[in-house]
């Protein structure tokens, strides 16, 4: 019990540590509001500036003609025309006369011109009130008429004598206020509100519509010109941190708040951690217990990894046994056949043969020959890849592709295949090494492209992130995608190879050389579609996402 009892008081503990955090981010989320109702307000503010400069320009243009019904009705629609082309501020205008009929109007999709506004609360309210003068702000709606949320600000048109002549009104788009709002990318729901000095709501976004007229409960008023506080709303119930900020020109405030608990978000998480974290520790004794089994267990994992390495390596020093035994059995069945014939020939010779027989015999005899010098060329190849130590120096492979080429194209004259070989291909390599590859790779192309009509054979490069691939192509018959792995094994052969020379040693070559180089080598083709083989001469690095982008953001600045 006194354990449980230490574990409890200590995370509590851990958790009043993080009240200082909650409080400051409390008071930074105050700032945030602040900032955002500076904003808000100075970009409404500038709107409504604007759009009563119109009205009074166009009110004061009137009263000096005495009156809306003083001008005609064209003369007096150019002029709100003039005054109502601003989408963002002032979006449309119209004036009405003592009667409330409409005199002119401008910024609306149909004309509203002779129709009676008496039924609209901004209009009725100045017939309600005829000696009041001052610009007035009404409450924000949806209007059928702009097809969107305004804001109307209106004001009495008066005779010198005082007597009321009519009423000019200008609707202030609202609908730019969701641009405004999502500029500040704000990551939270906040909420914006246009408050009358009396704690009425004029405007609010998102928009809700029942909360237009609705009265903020408990007396609160904004005489003051900003101010931040905490309050819950009547609306939704949500308890948010707001802050308040004067709107030049209009009897109003821009009301901006954050959900409190959105705020705290972060600071519960932490203050989870820390209590997590905290009544973890003290089970040390069950961690260091718990610890002591995982190495244990670690180290019988090694162990166990160890032994399989162990297995694994035995395996393949036996399948190195085993192919070493299949290679010299290859070996002795195929130089004593040669040799056998050999033999025969030349008993042929000595017993008497036709007339003909020792031009055949010559013919066969050098055949035969040509067959051993081919095998013993593969086999120095073999022991020059396993045994010879590598000298890596900077190559032009280019240039080293086109010697290869020449030399197998002036031992079989009677043939020409169409070499393209890349320009410009380097590579830090064995010189003698890398000759005996590509001498393998160009040779095999250039023999399966016997029966073709134009045989070409391509040698190429790509430049990657981490690495260069290199690849010889041809336009032979290719093979099946299911042998490109047993191609490399040694004295594998195709079943298309059947009518082709060769002792099935030079891709092995070929793969112990790129392989002792710390590269890869692999082949693709399709039947009937020609075969490519790629190799690479180094190991591929390994380069982490966020080294790749300090080194784009590196020659960004150098540029």
């Amino acid at each position: 019990m006194a354990v449980i009892a230490a574990i409890l008081l200590l995370t509590l503990v851990a958790w009043w540590s993080t009240l200082p955090l909650r409080d400051a981010v409390i008071e930074r989320a105050h700032r945030e509001t602040q900032l955002e109702a500076l904003s808000l307000s100075e970009q409404l503010s500038a709107v409504a500036r604007s759009a009563i400069s119109s009205l009074n320009a166009i009110t004061e243009s009137i009263q000096e003609r005495g009156g809306p019904r003083q001008l005609p009705a064209a003369a007096l629609r150019a002029e709100l025309q003039r005054e109502a082309g601003d989408e963002v501020g002032t979006q449309a205008m119209f004036v009405v006369d003592a009667d409330g009929k409409v005199v002119a109007s401008a910024g609306f999709p149909e004309t509203h011109e002779g129709r009676s506004l008496l039924d609209r609360p901004t209009i009725a309210y100045h017939f309600q009130h005829p000696t009041e003068l001052r610009v007035r702000v009404g409450r924000a709606h949806y209007s059928e008429l702009t097809r969107g949320w305004i804001l109307p600000v209106s004001r009495i048109i008066a005779s010198p004598e005082g007597k009321m002549l009519g009423v000019v009104s200008v609707a202030i788009n609202l609908s730019h206020m969701r641009e405004l709002y999502e500029q500040m990318e704000n990551l939270r729901e906040a909420s914006l509100s246009i408050i009358g000095r009396s704690g009425e709501i004029i405007f609010r976004y998102p928009f809700v519509e029942r909360a237009v007229g609705f009265k903020l409960p408990g007396g609160r008023s904004f005489s003051e010109g900003t101010g931040t506080y905490e309050a819950a709303s009547p609306i939704d119930g949500i308890t948010r941190i707001l802050s308040y900020r004067q709107l030049d020109d209009l009897d109003a405030v821009m009301l901006v708040g954050f959900p409190r608990d959105q705020v705290l978000a972060a600071w519960r998480d932490v203050a989870r951690e820390r209590m997590v974290w905290t009544a973890s520790s003290l089970s040390l004794l069950a961690l260091l217990c718990g610890g002591g089994w995982l190495a244990w267990n670690r180290q019988r994992r090694q162990l166990r990894m160890i032994r399989m390495d162990h297995a694994t390596r035995e395996n393949e020093l036996r399948e190195e046994a085993q192919t070493i035994e299949r290679f010299s059995v290859a070996l002795s069945q195929s130089v004593s056949e040669p040799l056998s014939h050999l033999r025969g020939l030349l008993q042929t010779g000595v017993d008497g043969a036709a007339t003909d027989a020792p031009t055949d015999a010559r013919r066969d005899v050098l055949a035969s020959t040509i067959r051993m010098e081919g095998l013993a060329k593969d086999l120095r190849a073999l022991a020059l890849a396993r045994d010879k130590p590598i000298k890596r120096e900077d190559l032009d492979l280019s240039s080293l592709a086109h010697a290869v080429a020449r030399a197998q194209q002036a031992a079989d004259p009677g043939r020409t295949v169409d070499f393209r070989i890349q320009a410009q291909m380097y590579a830090t390599a064995d010189a003698e090494l890398l000759k005996v590859v590509l001498a393998s790779l160009v040779g095999n192309a250039r023999k399966f492209t016997r029966d073709c009509p134009h045989p070409m054979v391509t040698v190429g490069a790509h430049t990657g992130l981490n690495e260069t691939t290199f690849c010889v192509r041809d336009n032979g018959p290719g093979f099946d995608p299911a042998d490109a792995r047993s191609l490399f094994k040694p004295f594998h052969r195709l079943s298309n190879a059947a009518s082709f020379e060769g002792h099935g040693i030079g891709l092995t070559t070929a793969r112990r050389i790129v392989e002792r180089h710390g590269g890869r080598i692999w082949a693709e083709g399709r039947k009937g579609h020609g075969a490519a083989f790629f190799f690479t001469l180094q190991p591929a690095l390994a380069i982490s996402t966020s080294s790749y982008q300090a080194a784009r953001r590196e020659l960004q600045n150098l540029g």
